[in-house]
Formats: structure tokens, C-alpha cells, sequence
């Protein structure tokens, strides 16, 4: 049976803000929703690994864009479910930056 996964309401987030965003900021929201659907496959979540993304998407939880923010806890969380990955992202400091992001005053962050 399949754990439950991150994604719809950031989904449904990306369309409705994309037009708002600085571009750089949407590319790189997208990118990270693309590497969360991507990352329900088990191939796919040791693939991200192997090209360096856990390091690219644990550098974006600062962010200063929500959504962007939203995008990378929700691939990483589908990221994790790898134990490889999961002590990858601890390596790389990413628990601290999480925790942090509990402090957020965006209450989707939140």
C-alpha cells in the first residue's frame, strides 16, 4: 500500500500564483513540483540523487518565495521515502532549514 504523498494543493498553488512570480523564482518553483510527481517513482527518487538535486533542492528551502519553498518540502518528502536519500538530506543540513521553516509567518508554510 502506498504512503500518502506531497503535491495536489502545491499543485493547485503553481497555477494560480505562476503568472505573479518573478521568472527565475517560477522556473524554479516548477522544477521542483516536476522533481516531487517525478519522485513517486523509486527509480526516479535514486536518479535525483545520483545528478546532485538533493543538494539543489535543499539550497532553495531558503527561498524567498512560498511556493518555491512548498515545491522542494514536498519533493523532498517523496525524496526521503529512500533511505539513500534520507541520509543524504541529513548530511547536507537540510533538517535544521526545515525545523526553521516551522517559525514561517506564511501560513502555508506552516
Amino acid at each position: 500500500h502506498e504512503l500518502p504523498t506531497f503535491g495536489v494543493a502545491q499543485m493547485s498553488t503553481l497555477a494560480r500564483r505562476k503568472g505573479s512570480l518573478p521568472a527565475k523564482e517560477s522556473l524554479k518553483q516548477t522544477a521542483a513540483n516536476v522533481i516531487m510527481q517525478l519522485a513517486l517513482d523509486d527509480d526516479n527518487k535514486i536518479s535525483v540523487r545520483e545528478v546532485g538535486g538533493l543538494k539543489k533542492l535543499v539550497s532553495l528551502l531558503t527561498s524567498p518565495d512560498t511556493d518555491v519553498q512548498l515545491n522542494v518540502l514536498g519533493a523532498l518528502t517523496n525524496l526521503a521515502l529512500n533511505d539513500q536519500n534520507k541520509a543524504e538530506i541529513r548530511e547536507l543540513q537540510a533538517i535544521p532549514k526545515i525545523v526553521e521553516l516551522l517559525d514561517s509567518e506564511e501560513e502555508l508554510v506552516r
